[in-house]
């Protein structure tokens, strides 16, 4: 069948040689991969072969922001499965560049790879997708069968429509899938977050052996993409040192993490160009908003939008891993996120629409503050706003928003816009003192007073020192 035969005196069958299998063609891990540990042990808890339930094919898919590590911690998970030989007898990798348009590999062309790899003859390989997905499910079935299932590394996916053609069919091999967005795949979804303190110290200290990177770990936002640049460009410069490239961070600028076509603005741009119109327009604007979350109200207040569409847009910024929600109605931007997102800002459309949207939310915040704080003063039969008809519900909406509030204050102070700082420490009083920051409010009041002055409105610098509750 297929070899050759010469008869004679004696018989001779030439075999077919053994088709060459291809099963380790993993990238090289990285040299100064650290801390994960807990993302490693949960990793391989899943995809332990004796800890699926109803021995169902372990699926995870790893998401987490651009330069968070998603790439690296597979590899290393796909390393230490290989040491454990008897949970797979090889792994099949492709990086579908899922969110580089122009290198973006589509799953006819990864199946065709893999199918070479598994020994499969180039004349056997079918065109067409739904062909190749037979031929690679039957292959890895059988080679599951014979106990020697596969693991499956889908790195850098943007959709589950890349993912799905890729899943094994049978119930032995395992597949880890990497995406910035959560994937609907039906999957356990392990999410990657920042590194603590101390492993993001020891990626900069595995970098440069001598190196003491506490400051550029803070200011590299524990990305262990930034870590790398920073660590990468302190080695290529040596008059380069920690303080000076510290004071480039200090000052804003994404340009300092940036080094030989690798740079933390250039992965955000690929997660950016992927956004939605709505969705990259609600990116910009969150970014400006004072404080370091911003709740679903205040983004439909930016948005000009209703809250359920704001929350929807939010709920896809998460799935991008550009927002991180924190509690069950705020959102969060990543310190060089929101520094990415700023820049887009730049230009006299953009900077319009923010400024704008930045008045709304002011004025939001204000008039809902006053309401609030009308709810604490109020005296048996006063009338007050129904969403505050309750004290709980003022208390509870001041304390949710005291840092934006906060940050608002300071931020209209450094634009001058004196309705804002001449009434907040008003509005606030009372808030602040129950909450002891007595030193805030003093600061507050002392500000709002100078703006009152300077503007001559002597009646409110009147108020603001002469109010009963004024320090």
């Amino acid at each position: 069948h297929g070899g050759t035969f010469i008869q004679g005196r004696d018989i001779t069958y030439n075999a077919p040689r053994p088709k060459p299998v291809s099963l380790r063609g993993l990238p090289l891990p990285s040299p100064v991969f650290a801390g994960r540990d807990a993302d490693v042990e949960a990793l391989l808890e899943s995809l332990h072969p004796d800890s699926t339930e109803q021995r169902r094919s372990p699926l995870v898919v790893i998401s987490g922001m651009p330069g968070s590590g998603k790439t690296e911690l597979a590899i290393h998970i796909a390393e230490k499965v290989l040491e454990r030989r008897r949970w797979f007898d090889g792994v099949l990798y492709v990086d579908l560049f899922g969110y580089g348009s122009q290198r973006r590999v589509d799953p006819s062309r990864a199946l065709g790879g893999w199918l070479l790899n598994l020994g499969i003859d180039a004349q056997d390989i079918p065109d067409d997708l739904q062909g190749r997905e037979q031929v690679y499910r039957s292959e890895l079935s059988s080679r599951a069968e014979r106990g020697r299932p596969v693991l499956v590394i889908v790195d850098n996916a943007s959709s589950a429509e890349q993912v799905r053609p890729l899943l094994p069919g049978d119930d032995r091999s395992g597949v880890l899938v990497t995406s910035r967005h959560v994937l609907d795949l039906g999957a356990r979804v392990h999410r990657l977050k920042e590194l603590n303190d101390d492993d993001a110290v020891e990626v900069i200290r595995r970098s440069l052996w001598e190196l003491r990177g506490d400051t550029l770990a803070r200011l590299c936002g524990r990305l262990p993409l930034a870590l790398r640049i920073a660590a990468g460009l302190l080695a290529d410069v040596p008059t380069l040192t920690p303080a000076q490239m510290a004071d480039d961070l200090y000052q804003e600028n994404l340009n300092s993490l940036e080094r030989e076509g690798s740079s933390v603005r250039a992965a955000f741009n690929l997660s950016y160009q992927n956004l939605g119109g709505r969705q990259a327009e609600l990116f910009r604007l969150i970014a400006l908003a004072p404080g370091t979350d911003v709740s679903t109200e205040s983004a439909a207040v930016l948005m000009e939008t209703e809250e359920t569409e704001a929350r929807r847009l939010l709920i896809a910024l998460a799935r991008a891993s550009l927002v991180g929600q924190v509690g069950a109605n705020r959102w969060r931007l990543h310190d060089l996120v929101r520094l990415y997102a700023r820049e887009r800002t730049e230009g006299s459309m953009q900077e319009a629409a923010g400024a704008s949207a930045l008045r709304r939310l002011f004025t939001y915040l204000i008039v809902t503050a006053d309401a609030a704080d009308n709810s604490l003063r109020a005296l048996p039969g006063d009338r007050v706003l129904p969403r505050f008809a309750e004290e709980e519900a003022a208390w509870a909406w001041l304390d949710d928003e005291k840092e934006v509030l906060l940050a608002a204050f300071w931020m209209a102070h450094e634009t001058q816009q004196e309705e804002y700082v001449i009434n907040l420490p008003l509005i606030l009083q009372i808030f602040l003192k129950s909450r002891m920051q007595l030193t805030e409010l003093l600061e507050m009041v002392e500000v709002g007073c100078r703006a009152a002055e300077k503007s001559g409105r002597q009646r409110d610098a009147a108020k603001l020192w002469g109010r009963p509750e004024t320090l």
